[in-house]
Order: C-alpha cells, then sequence, then structure tokens
C-alpha cells in the first residue's frame, strides 16, 4: 500500500505552496496521539490526546498510566518489576501511593481531529489553572468530581485501587504511557507515549523508568524488542506558565515496525528532544500553534490548488507513468463526498525522489473543516500493469494560503570546528517580516535574524555557530524557530550541534 513519506511530503508540497501531510502508518485506526502535557503547577497537571485519524475510535480499551518501575536498566533485559503497566494484563500490577492507571469510562469516543484533556488533579483547578481550558475528564480521586472521572483499572480488573493517593506527574522525570488493552490479551499495545526529564536529553542513568518490555513473556506469548532505555530519549520539563508541545505530529524518527505499538511502532523509540517542543504557550483542548493547519476562511478563499504527495510500491529506478488517478476528497464531519470537481494534472513517479506521485487537483473547500483524500489509481510500469489499493487514503489537515513558511535544515549534524558555516534556507510570504531563531534544548534564544521584507521566493543564510556574544555554541539538540510575527505562523525544525571526533553532539 502507498504510503506518504511525511517530512520530506511536507516539505516538498510546502515549497509548492499548499499543505502538510501524515504518514498513513500513524493514521492507522487506533493510533492516537499525546500531543501536550503539564507537570506543573500540581492544580494544573493535565495530559492532552489527539485523534489523527479519519475514524471515529472507540476507547473503551484505552488506558493512561504513569506507572513504571526498575531498579537497574543499565544491564541486559528484561528488566521487569511488579510496579510496571503492563502487568495490568497478568493480574500482578501493584503500586505505590504517587502513580495512577486509568481507563476511559465505555462509550468514549474521539471523533476525528478531536482532543480531550485528561486532569491529574482536579478537573476544575486545572480549567482554573490555565484560564477556564476545557478539561474532558480527571483521575478519580474519592471527592465529588467536577467533570467526569477516568475509571480506576485496578478496581475494576483486579479488585484493588491503581489510584495512589498522591498521584501526580513528577516535575523532574516521568514518563506518560497511553495503551490499549481488552481485559483478556496476554499482552498490552502501547499507542503512544512521551517522556521527560531534567537531566535529559538521552541516558543510561536518566532512563532508570523508560518503558522496556524486551524479552518479558506472559503465559504464552512474548513483547517485541522496545528500545533500551539507555537510548531512550526525554525532552526537558517546561517552564512555570507553559507546557510542553508535539510538533512532529508524524513521530519523525520513531521505528515503524517490529515494535509493541498497536501499528507496530516501536512507541519507546521517538525521539522526544526533536518532536516535541518545550515550554509552549498552553493550549489544552486544541492542537496548538504546533498542530496541523486548520482551515480558516481567508485561507480558503486564497487557495484552490494543492499537490498531493505519496510513494508507489513499484521499484524507486522505475520511472513510470500514472494511467488513470481518482481522488474523492471527503469532509469528515460529515462523511459524504464533497462534488466539487477534482483536475487531473500530470503525474509521474520520479526515481530522483521517495515522494514519487505528485498529483494536482483543484477544489472548493469549506474553511475549518478536516478532510480525507481517497486514492484509487492504475500505475503502468515497464513490467506490466500494477494497481494501487482502491480506497488507499491520505489524510489532509487542511491548507494554508500560497506561499507557505518553508525552513530547511540539514539533518546531520553540525560541527561548527570542522564544516564552517551551516547553510539553510527559508520562504516566508513576500513583504511579511520574518523572525528566524535559533533556540537551544532549554528554549532560551541564542541568536536570531530577521528578514524585513522577503522577496516570497527561497532565502540562504549563512550561520558560524556562534551565539549574539560571538562565543561557538556548546554541543547539544537546537531547534530553528521561524516567525511571521503577528500572524501566528511558524515553523519549527530541529538543528543537532556535534563536537569534533564525535557521531551526534548531545
Amino acid at each position: 500500500m502507498p504510503r506518504v513519506f511525511a517530512r520530506r511530503a511536507a516539505l516538498v508540497a510546502a515549497a509548492l505552496g499548499v499543505l502538510s501531510l501524515l504518514p498513513d502508518r500513524a493514521l492507522a485506526v487506533d493510533h492516537l496521539l499525546i500531543t501536550e502535557f503539564a507537570n506543573t503547577p500540581t492544580a494544573g497537571e493535565f495530559v492532552e490526546i489527539f485523534n489523527p485519524t479519519g475514524d471515529t475510535i472507540l476507547l473503551d480499551d484505552f488506558y493512561l498510566t504513569d506507572m513504571v518501575f526498575y531498579g537497574n536498566a543499565t544491564g541486559t533485559p528484561p528488566f521487569d518489576n511488579p510496579g510496571n503497566y503492563w502487568h495490568l494484563a497478568d493480574g500482578s500490577l501493584s503500586t505505590d501511593g504517587f502513580d495512577f492507571c486509568v481507563k476511559f469510562p465505555d462509550g468514549t469516543t474521539m471523533t476525528p481531529g478531536q482532543t480531550l484533556v485528561v486532569s491529574i488533579s482536579d478537573g476544575a483547578g486545572c480549567s482554573a489553572s490555565w484560564g477556564g481550558a476545557p478539561v474532558d475528564f480527571q483521575l478519580p480521586r474519592g471527592t465529588p468530581p467536577s467533570v467526569t472521572e477516568m475509571v480506576d483499572a485496578g478496581l475494576l480488573h483486579l479488585g484493588r485501587s491503581t489510584v495512589g493517593a498522591s498521584a501526580g506527574l513528577t516535575n523532574g522525570r516521568e514518563v506518560l504511557i497511553l495503551f490499549r488493552w481488552d481485559g483478556d490479551s496476554e499482552l498490552v499495545e502501547d499507542v503512544d507515549i512521551v517522556q521527560w526529564s531534567d537531566s535529559g536529553p538521552v541516558g543510561t542513568g536518566n532512563n532508570t523508568i523508560s518503558p522496556c518490555k524486551t524479552g518479558i513473556t506472559v503465559g504464552a506469548s512474548t513483547y517485541r524488542d522496545d528500545t533500551l532505555p539507555g537510548q531512550q530519549e526525554v525532552v526537558l520539563p517546561h517552564e512555570f506558565g507553559f507546557t510542553n508541545s508535539r510538533f512532529a505530529y508524524e513521530e519523525t524518527g520513531e521505528t515503524l515496525t517490529g515494535g509493541n505499538g498497536v501499528t507496530g511502532h516501536d512507541e519507546t523509540s521517538e525521539p522526544y528532544s526533536t518532536t516535541w517542543v518545550r515550554s509552549s504557550p498552553a493550549t489544552p483542548g486544541s492542537p496548538g500553534p504546533y498542530g496541523p493547519p486548520v482551515i480558516t476562511a481567508a485561507e480558503a478563499t486564497a487557495v484552490d490548488r494543492i499537490r498531493v504527495t505519496f510513494s508507489s510500491p513499484l521499484d524507486a529506478a522505475t520511472a513510470t507513468e500514472v494511467t488513470s488517478f481518482q481522488l474523492t476528497l471527503v469532509r469528515l464531519a460529515s462523511g459524504a463526498p464533497l462534488t466539487a470537481p477534482v483536475a487531473l494534472s500530470r503525474a509521474v513517479l520520479d526515481a530522483s525522489t521517495e515522494n514519487r506521485v505528485v498529483e494536482l487537483w483543484t477544489a472548493d473547500l469549506q474553511p475549518e473543516a478536516y478532510y480525507e483524500v481517497r486514492i484509487t489509481a492504475d500505475l503502468l510500469s515497464e513490467d506490466g500493469r500494477a494497481s494501487v489499493p482502491a480506497g488507499t487514503r491520505v489524510f489532509l489537515y487542511g491548507f494554508r494560503d500560497s506561499p507557505v513558511l518553508v525552513l530547511d535544515v540539514p539533518r546531520a549534524p553540525y560541527v561548527p570546528a570542522v564544516d564552517g558555516d551551516l547553510h539553510f534556507s527559508y520562504r516566508a510570504p513576500q513583504g511579511q517580516e520574518v523572525v528566524i531563531r535559533i533556540l537551544d534544548f532549554e528554549g532560551r534564544e541564542v541568536i536570531h535574524f530577521r528578514d524585513e521584507s522577503p522577496s516570497g521566493g527561497i532565502q540562504a543564510l549563512y550561520w558560524g555557530g556562534r551565539d549574539r556574544l560571538g562565543q561557538r555554541v556548546r554541543a547539544g539538540v537546537y531547534y530553528m524557530h521561524m516567525e511571521v510575527p503577528g500572524s501566528g505562523r511558524r515553523a519549527v525544525e530541529p538543528l543537532v550541534i556535534g563536537a569534533p571526533g564525535s557521531e551526534v553532539g548531545r
């Protein structure tokens, strides 16, 4: 089945002034995402969950927990303890007074593009902490709830509580796991995980509570290998008054096969230090500024062309014409196909890029809506006709008016002492001021660049690896952050600064 190469697709599409896409593996049924969390203040602790798929998902088998315990995670797996969340399935799960394992109430559903906010403390208090933001659920606390309570998984399955009297999120080092279990199977399935630490971003001493089910057998079933704890990454905790937010909705860098996730992903392999943003503006109940774009009325009237990019199952070295191509655009809110015309333009299989099929079409889109593109195509190859399965889906969140912001940063580690200047490029709307900031891992500005009147084309910039005072920056994980002031538009890309003689600077 064709799949979207999200990172490159986003860059290709953005360079053409159009949209960003997510991979269909990340859009498989039941693959929800943790997209924002707050670990302080105590009254404001919450986790936000987002449905990036094109389906309404029933949450009867979905659980949320922070229960991971280890003694020594630097040796050879298996690393196990009765306090690890996967022992809910075999009935041996034990808890202390500071952690929790809860389940969504039966009948809870998430529609495409919907977010749910779970308060770790009292729901009303959490909402007040963030200016009246919506809160959908709270942990059961033994007191009259102000919003709907999650279900105590221990009371439901074990006859004893798995919600500690002092359950909450640790500020310095913590992990949150969204997982699925049908109540009968010997194994649980990870849905999404996020980890943070004030000692990050990676290291054996920092990851003794990173989940690892490698080598663990329950009954007749054995878990697949997770990433070793010492190789798992984290994001730094946020500052007071802010939250941490996901900006890589395609989970860039995560291992997509052979894992313990609901779609086969290894959820423990996600490089959180580059897929999450530290100390972002709090937006509980919304994907926020780093989330997928949603169409606005102004943008809907500004653009009528969109390019869809995906890969084919054919040999990458074979140039192939698309002989027939049909697109059906479905508005997810109603589930009904749009009647707007779909215009076929040139579509070829390009041997020079992974994103090999590009289709141009026009349609009268409605503002502030989520859409799904359903593709049917036949490809004529040198060896005969190959059929792309009917109903192949590419999920379209929306689009921004052309031209969009494009920030292209080299993926390889940059070593200032060896490489000289770092070359990167950007594109922004013509005549609108652009500010590009380089931020360190803790969100502090290192240096910034300002273009008061961009020409509208691709612009090149060079940076010598020094801060505002002329001092060479240390090795580590940084971010390039580009925005048009006052517009709410921004682009964020990770930047790894390496040290001489090292493979990756940390």
